[in-house]
Formats: structure tokens, C-alpha cells, sequence
């Protein structure tokens, strides 16, 4: 039975669905996504976003050899400029595949504390942990309400060609943009990928 695990980092709540874990490591692993915090995957095309794979790799392996964590089936989210640390609430509630399409969605929420109106996204990068990277370049808008927890769903801008095979995603890269005010890249990692699954209502 699936269940939800609340965590807050850097003012940002994140809401993961996952299986069995154990809360005791939530310390832990708030510290060792200190160390790895500011990778960002800001470059633009593909060969530079399978070094900043690579490069969050060998982040992760480091942070899990001074720690003794193991953060390899951990998610967890950084932003690029921190932006929205404070502004708003982040959720993560689940990334959903389509087995005969090769199509992936996320479904988030966002919940603004000051400010509200029309809110953009795309994912301009999914990276395999084989730095192979997918995406799908347009934009989704999504109308705010201040205090309000909005799901934001991306099942009608997938990411594409994905094969069946790929059981999660290193690292997604999703743009967002609260239009005439705040522009961020968020950066959610270790993510799985629940193939032929639906979101709970």
C-alpha cells in the first residue's frame, strides 16, 4: 500500500509517494542533499546534460561514502537559483509511463504562499542513469490560486520514446515559470518510473 512521506528542504516541501521507507533516514539524507544541492543541469544540449549526469553520479557516490546513506532509491528535488525556496510548496506525487506509447507525465503540485496567477512548465530534460536523455519541449500553463495546492499534470506534454525497459529517471529537469514574476529550473532526481499505473484520485 502506497503511502506519503512528507519532506521539507530548503523551505520547499516535497511530497513523495514511495514504498516502505524508513523514516529514521530522513536526517540523514537532508544533510547529504546539502552536499549536492547546487548540481544543476543548466547547459542546454545533450552532451553537456550527460556530463552533469555523470557529474551527479559521482556527487551521489561521494555523499553516500561520507555518510553512509545510501540515497541510490532516494528522490529528492534541488533548484537551480532558489527561487521558490520560500515562495511556494513543491509536490512530487508521481512520474506514470504508458507501456504501448513510450509516453511518461509527472504529476506535481505547487502551492504559492504570496502570489498566485498563470503557471508554466516544461521538461526539456530526462536523463537515464545511462545519461540518455528524453524530453518534450512544451509548455504546459496551469492558473494559480494564492494558498491553494494546485496539481499540476503533465499528461498532455509527455515525455516521449521512452522504452518500457527504463524503470526511473536519474535525474528530470523541469522549467518553470510564474509568468511576469519568477523564473526557476527544480531538478528532481532518483525518480521511478510506474509503468501502466494512474494517480490516485
Amino acid at each position: 500500500m502506497l503511502k506519503k512521506i512528507f519532506y521539507t528542504f530548503v523551505g520547499v516541501k516535497i511530497i513523495v509517494v514511495k514504498k516502505n521507507k524508513i523514516m529514521k533516514k530522513i536526517i540523514l539524507f537532508a544533510i547529504a542533499s546539502c552536499l549536492i544541492c547546487n548540481l544543476s543541469f543548466s547547459q542546454t544540449d545533450e552532451k553537456k546534460e550527460k556530463k552533469a549526469s555523470k557529474l551527479g553520479s559521482f556527487l551521489k557516490k561521494t555523499v553516500e561514502a561520507t555518510t553512509g546513506l545510501n540515497v541510490s532509491d532516494e528522490i529528492y528535488m534541488t533548484q537551480e537559483n532558489n527561487k521558490l525556496v520560500g515562495e511556494a510548496d513543491i509536490g512530487f506525487v508521481g512520474c506514470y509511463g504508458d507501456s504501448k506509447t513510450g509516453n511518461v507525465y509527472l504529476v506535481l503540485t505547487v502551492n504559492f504562499h504570496n502570489d498566485d496567477g498563470k503557471f508554466s512548465l516544461s521538461i526539456p530534460a530526462a536523463v537515464s542513469s545511462k545519461g540518455k536523455v528524453y524530453k518534450n519541449d512544451k509548455s504546459l500553463t496551469f492558473e494559480t490560486v494564492k494558498g491553494v495546492s494546485v496539481e499540476l499534470n503533465t499528461e498532455k506534454a509527455p515525455i516521449k520514446n521512452v522504452p518500457a525497459s527504463l524503470k526511473h529517471f536519474e535525474s528530470i529537469k523541469i522549467y518553470t515559470h510564474l509568468v511576469g514574476r519568477i523564473v526557476e529550473h527544480i531538478y528532481l532526481h532518483n525518480v521511478p518510473i510506474l509503468w501502466d499505473e494512474k494517480p490516485e484520485e
